[in-house]
């Protein structure tokens, strides 16, 4: 065994022990405080550590060991987080047999119950906690899970038509320059907890659509082209259903893209072309891009970079880290830059610090930007177009919108389409004593 080895084993030792060490010579409302902060910061097996102390130390002190019931159900509660079920059972049944009245303990051992499969006795327990207080989510499992009428250990095999048991979404993509249409057909929600579903496009049920099913602690919900094809895949697991997992295909099966939606930790995300070409990249840290983000055409050209604040992980532990779009260029299929004649200086300072404060007004005009884009004719005449269009406009005091002016444009019929989107909004709440003029930018992205 190295030196160096030797020093993190006798390290990793004398911060356990000096844990515990802190945990003993805490008094009892501190250990109670201490469980609470370690349960909802997300350090659930320190909060478990400090729930056993907590148990043992209060058995011996008369006014805590009244509090037992409550400590071996918030116990309990912290294993759930850890997906260990097998031991909240047997913590909540520590609770309720020393404290038969609470309504909420027989609700989550119902809830820990469905987690191992024992329905029955889930529902047992859902109406014991309904019988004591009345509860409309409890009502609700009762519903789902006691409905003797269904037949729960089969897959219940239904039409995409079905408007019962199914909805449907439809949305819309750009793809070698022309919109497409797409509907998506998932099992109603008040249901999927009711059973594993298959949903199929043709009556006959011979050829899925989709499907939900759990294995294990895990939730799949899966979407197939007509063809046979994967579309799409997402996964929740754990006690929470947390969203871990989410993936796109294209039609001929090369993948759109593939992410973590909770995945917290800065990262690079990469979409795709239906021909294997990446369409965008960019680092992701809190929902937020920074630094670069880059996106390309079909035919392998970069079609435009967008310069955002660069991250930095030293303010962003620190928290309230805000990333801003600093800047951008923009190509065309050839390859040839697009140039812009617009000042940064008007893109972000040129709004009023006199506006700041309206419910339709924000930093960078991201909201009104909204509005506009709402107000654009359907379909868009311009599904393919890189860059920004910008346009000034003067708000005097009573809000009317006056003076459109197209400050950097694209095309004729795209600076059209958004001096008429503006006119349409027509005024704009304002309340000073003079008129302000405004820059705002339109970016072609929100159409890609």
């Amino acid at each position: 065994m190295s030196f160096q080895y030797s020093i993190r084993i006798v390290t990793h030792i004398m911060l356990i022990a000096c844990f515990h060490t802190a945990v003993l010579g805490q008094t009892l409302e501190d250990l109670e405080n201490s469980a609470f902060d370690a349960e909802y910061s997300g350090n659930f097996i320190q909060a478990i550590a400090i729930y056993d102390t907590l148990i043992q130390r209060a058995k011996g002190v008369e006014q805590y060991a009244l509090r037992l019931p409550e400590y071996y159900h918030q116990r309990s509660i912290v294993k759930c987080e850890l997906s260990r079920y097998a031991e909240a059972l047997e913590d909540l049944n520590m609770s309720i047999q020393l404290d038969g009245t609470n309504c909420i303990s027989f609700e989550l051992r119902g809830r820990v119950r469905l987690k191992l499969n024992d329905r029955k006795g889930a529902c047992s327990d859902f109406e014991e906690s309904l019988r004591m207080c009345d509860n409309a989510y409890v009502r609700e499992l009762i519903a789902i899970h006691g409905d003797k009428s269904w037949n729960y250990d089969k897959i219940h095999k239904v039409y995409k038509g079905d408007s019962t048991f199914v909805e449907y979404s439809i949305s819309s993509y750009i793809k070698e320059c022309k919109a497409h249409r797409d509907t998506t057909y998932s099992i109603r929600y008040s249901l999927l907890e009711k059973a594993d579903w298959a949903i199929y496009w043709d009556q006959a049920l011979t050829v899925k659509a989709g499907e939900v099913y759990r294995t294990n602690d895990s939730l799949y919900k899966i979407n197939y082209y007509p063809s046979g094809q994967k579309k799409s895949e997402t996964r929740e697991t754990g006690w929470i259903n947390l969203w871990v997992y989410d993936a796109e295909w294209w039609e001929n099966g090369q993948l759109k893209y593939c992410a973590n939606p909770n995945d917290t930790n800065y990262r690079t995300a990469t979409t795709y072309h239906s021909n294997g070409v990446k369409s965008w990249e960019a680092n992701l840290w809190d929902s937020q891009v920074w630094g670069l983000e880059t996106c390309w055409y079909e035919n392998g050209k970069k079609s435009a970079e967008y310069y955002h604040t660069v991250f930095d992980q030293d303010r962003a532990r620190k928290g309230d880290y805000y990333s801003k779009e600093l800047g951008s260029k923009h190509w065309d299929k050839k390859g040839n830059e697009i140039i812009t004649d617009v000042n940064e200086e008007d893109l972000y300072g040129a709004v009023s610090y006199l506006i700041c404060g309206l419910d339709n007004y924000d930093a960078d005009m991201k909201v009104f930007s909204k509005k506009v884009y709402s107000m654009l004719e359907n379909p868009l005449p311009f599904p393919c177009e890189e860059g920004k269009v910008c346009l000034s406009f003067k708000v005097n005091k009573n809000g009317v919108i006056s003076d459109i002016t197209v400050r950097n444009g694209l095309e004729e019929s795209i600076d059209k389409a958004f001096v008429k989107a503006i006119q349409k909004i027509g005024s704009w709440t304002y309340s000073e004593e003079y008129s302000v003029y405004v820059v705002v930018c339109f970016d072609m992205r929100e159409f890609h």
